[in-house]
């Protein structure tokens, strides 16, 4: 009987809101969290269309790569 696999490189992306209004992707790997200034409009970010389209470039992107991805968000307005 073949063992099974256990996902070693499993991602979390994260989304965060700011009491500014502002939203980042924060990426957790391995209990390891990562916001990167540099990802332009995934960090703090107040225009919600233009987060979320990026989220959804994002998460396309990781797939195309073959990268296990879970996400979180929980909209509470």
């Amino acid at each position: 009987m073949k063992k099974s696999k256990t996902i070693q490189n499993v991602v979390t992306l994260t989304v965060e809101r700011h009491g500014s209004g502002r939203h980042t992707l924060v990426e957790r790997r391995k209990g390891k969290s990562k916001r990167d200034p540099d990802v332009g409009p995934l960090f703090g970010n107040d225009d919600k269309g233009e987060f979320y389209r990026a989220v959804a470039k994002e998460i396309a992107k990781r797939a195309k790569r073959g990268e296990k991805t879970t996400y979180n968000d929980c909209e509470d307005e």
